[in-house]
């Protein structure tokens, strides 16, 4: 299991969950492990691309239309995390001691400096006019600093604990096209933290971002800090969300919370139970299945917006689908 991916799928799908709500193998006995992914807080961080001060601006959640507007920001973050997990998966793929650029007869450059050995490693790639492919956007022009680094940092017999980070450092460039380049720019870090019990496969893993920003075709996304948690135990899974969304989509920034965790079931499609909060001026809830209080079905969903409510007998009539691996 891809746990970032999981991670970033599961805090993305509730979120967007609540957009498009507003606008129109086990048992349930599980319940979440005893492991805790306390990690260290990262450095503050300073956005360094918000040149419109979004951060600074509160969004207007008034009624169901203003909320439904805000789907932008998911997408906008999400376009951000694939073209960074393809340019990882592209540099992870390459071979050999150094890395290749497609057009170093151009005079494209990439450096890799790597220390550490066995389980506990740590690289650090630069590029200069450096080109390399991607599945998904093509050929990507890289520019600037990419960090990453991951280990054991401890373990028994019967449980193990891992740590991961990843630095971008003004990491820019193009995704080449032949009609016309679309620019980009990422910057900031993000921490994660996991540990798992190695006979049942249970455990939690935690992601910590640290003003990590995307600057894609004239759009602005970034997370000034944020931090998702995911508890597994058996067939139930348990997803906590607390940190700030800011965007050029919506024009400033978003609260975006779990107050009670969202619980989800493997054999059930809808959440057991949860809320998400998303403020600003003004704020929506979501409550899920028995944290609806009655206002809904065991699997439905209530939508609150400034204290009305609107009920759903399913999550599936607000876009929420199961947590996976894809």
């Amino acid at each position: 299991m891809d746990v970032i991916r999981v991670l970033r799928k599961g805090s993305l799908v509730l979120g967007a969950s609540v957009m498009a709500g507003c606008g129109g193998g086990g048992g349930d006995g599980d319940t979440a492990v005893a492991l805790t992914c306390e990690s260290d807080a990262l450095p503050a961080y300073e956005l360094t691309l918000d040149l419109e001060h979004y951060a600074d601006q509160q969004v207007t959640i008034a009624t169901a239309d203003d909320v439904t507007n805000m789907l932008g920001i998911y997408n906008d973050v999400e376009v951000g995390f694939a073209l960074i997990d393809n340019v990882r998966t592209a540099l992870k793929n390459q071979s050999g001691d150094q890395p290749a650029c497609v057009n170093e007869a151009d005079g494209g450059t990439a450096t890799l400096s790597v220390s550490g050995s066995g389980n506990n490693i740590e690289e650090r790639w630069q590029f200069t006019d450096c080109v390399v492919s991607t599945s998904d956007f093509g050929q990507v022009l890289l520019t600037g600093t990419y960090q990453n680094g991951e280990g054991i940092t401890d373990q028994t017999s019967k449980w193990q604990r891992g740590e991961e980070f990843e630095i971008y450092d003004q990491l820019q460039g193009e995704i080449v096209d032949p009609e016309a380049g679309t620019p980009f720019t990422i910057n900031g870090r993000s921490s994660v933290v996991f540990e798992v019990e190695l006979a049942s496969g249970d455990g939690c893993v935690k992601e910590n971002v640290s003003g990590l920003e995307f600057e894609l075709g004239g759009k602005y996304v970034a997370l000034p800090g944020s931090e998702t948690l995911l508890k597994k135990t058996g067939s139930t899974t348990e997803i906590s969300i607390e940190g700030t969304l800011v965007g050029s989509s919506v024009g400033g920034y978003l609260e975006v919370s779990t107050p009670d965790p969202i619980v989800f079931v493997e054999t059930q499609n809808c959440p057991r139970e949860g809320t998400i909060s998303v403020s600003s001026d003004g704020e929506a809830r979501v409550l899920y299945g028995d944290s609806a209080n009655g206002t809904a079905s065991a699997t439905g969903v209530a939508v609150w917006i400034n204290g009305d409510s609107t009920s759903f007998p399913s999550c599936q009539d607000i876009g929420v689908e199961p947590l996976s691996n894809d």
